[in-house]
């Protein structure tokens, strides 16, 4: 009996600090319809009529964004509706000379030479790889938005532009306490 008292014992001693200690990682997100979509195909100064993206990113198929806040940085991902990687923008404590940040209480926002991130309760702006993503909350968890890229053709030849309306609700909301950790962890915000 007393040993198995002291194991009891020994086991809370041990799963309690655990269960205490601060989440690592804070995550949210959001699932993103796509309501309508228009691409736009030049070859040699005119326009090539048809549809040339098949991936995720067509009318009614759903698009998720997902955010996080980790030990190590903050990052922002759009997968398409297949799962596929659209998009990445990624802040690391570790390196903040490699990206500029300007800080307020309310918002994150950096750049670096190929991304570019705000983020904020209320608007969302993220470009990164030839896309840009543009959100705004309009009701408690509902956002409404765009996403647009580029593209250019190698073996066919021409340029294509694709845009896509989105409307977007809320699956975890974790925007306030993803800002709230940023701004604990960025070294030497730049104003």
């Amino acid at each position: 009996m007393v040993k198995a008292l002291i194991s009891v014992v020994a086991i809370c001693l041990v799963v309690a600090p655990l269960a205490a200690e601060p989440k690592d990682e804070i995550k949210g997100g959001m699932a993103c319809k796509i309501t309508s979509e228009a691409t736009v195909i030049s070859n040699e100064g005119k326009p090539v009529e048809g549809q040339v993206f098949s991936d995720g990113v067509l009318p009614d198929s759903t698009i998720q964004l997902k955010y996080r806040e980790t030990r190590l940085g903050f990052s922002v991902n759009l997968e398409g509706a297949y799962g596929e990687h659209l998009m990445y923008a990624g802040y690391l404590y570790e390196f903040p000379d490699r990206l500029s940040p300007s800080i307020t209480s309310k918002e994150i926002n950096f750049t670096s030479s190929y991304t570019h991130v705000s983020f904020d309760p209320e608007r969302i702006r993220v470009g990164a790889q030839a896309h840009e993503l543009y959100l705004e909350r309009y009701y408690k968890g509902d956002w409404h938005g765009t996403l647009s890229r580029s593209y250019m053709f190698d073996r066919e030849g021409g340029l294509a532009a694709q845009i896509a309306t989105l409307d977007c609700r809320t699956t975890l909301d974790a925007i306030d306490d993803v800002i709230r950790a940023f701004h604990e962890k960025a070294v030497e915000p730049t104003r």
